[in-house]
């Protein structure tokens, strides 16, 4: 018969492991959210100030890609600077994505900037949702389900 210190321990790491994964959900529910509220924003018009393509290796899997921008933009003569591309983690991709956001950016002209119209300092590159989003919200709901429902279970077995 294990200890009762034993018990209580599994008790509150699988508590605690529910807790981090529940904040994890509601914060990828938020993002998502944040993602299908921007396809609402204002557009305006922005200067790039720097970008570039960071790439991390780390190790056996295949290399990640982060995209790094500042720009800036104006709402109501008020001059705002930004580094955010999108919601979802959107600066890491694969070389082919990074390199396809680059040149995009690259084209001439103005740069499409979509700003809060409640918050004009927070602002997207790339506004609404995409496949990868959705894709993305089933991912983290299905693995979710699944670590709770096994932390349910050494729950109730304990």
């Amino acid at each position: 018969m294990p200890s009762p210190y034993l018990e209580i321990f599994i008790v509150l790491c699988t508590e605690l492991i529910a807790i981090i994964c529940a904040l994890a959900y509601f914060g990828g529910i938020w993002d998502l959210y944040k993602a299908w509220d921007s396809s609402e924003w204002k557009e305006t018009k922005g200067r790039i100030l720097y970008f570039g393509v960071t790439t991390s290796d780390e190790g056996d899997g295949p290399a990640t890609y982060h995209t790094t921008i500042e720009y800036k933009y104006i709402v109501d003569a008020q001059i705002y600077r930004s580094s955010e591309v999108g919601f979802l983690g959107m600066r890491a991709a694969t070389k082919r994505n990074a390199e396809a956001l680059i040149k995009h950016l690259r084209e001439p002209g103005d740069l499409s900037v979509f700003y809060n119209p409640r918050k004009p300092q927070e602002s997207v590159l790339l506004a609404g949702l995409n496949k990868g989003h959705i894709l993305s919200g089933a991912y983290v709901s299905g693995v979710t389900c699944w670590i709770l429902y096994a932390l349910f279970q050494v729950w109730v077995k304990t």
